[in-house]
């Protein structure tokens, strides 16, 4: 009885493809732990932050005066409020463009918190596999 193995070729061939198949797995499950980098501008949207320059100040109770004094416009406002020792994050609607001033009203603009309101972090907008994504820009963030 004369007993037959699989020819070299098609044992070649299976070899490949199951590296192939274990490469496309590893490559895949990797990729979930390398984020995808935002960009603005052709360049990374941590350095647009580093140009974000935003003058807040409080008006009247609920009320906030912005200035835009940086070279990037600001898509949004982030603001941390206080409320009974706990802090929760805010966004406010309305976008700046550099040179550009305006008034937040927080009870309309903001998501209707209640609070003291203990800092300011701008938002900007950027892309990222072509599309729009926002980013906030926690180090720069304003403290009232």
């Amino acid at each position: 009885m004369s007993k037959r193995g699989i020819s070299p070729v098609i044992a070649t061939v299976l070899l490949i493809a199951i590296v192939v198949v274990i490469a496309a797995i590893i490559f895949i499950w990797a990729s979930n732990f390398v984020g995808e980098d935002i960009e603005k501008f052709g360049s990374s949207i941590k350095n647009s932050c580093a140009d974000v320059d935003l003058e807040v100040s409080e008006i009247s109770s609920g009320y906030l005066n912005v200035v835009n004094r940086g070279d990037v416009p600001v898509f949004a406002l982030n603001l941390k409020i206080e409320s009974g020792g706990d802090s929760e994050i805010s966004e406010c609607e309305g976008s700046f463009s550099p040179g550009q001033s305006g008034v937040v009203n927080i009870d309309t603009d903001c998501d209707g918190l209640s609070g003291d309101v203990i800092s300011v972090i701008p938002v900007l907008i950027g892309t990222s596999n072509g599309e729009d994504q926002e980013y906030s820009c926690d180090k720069n963030q304003i403290t009232l």
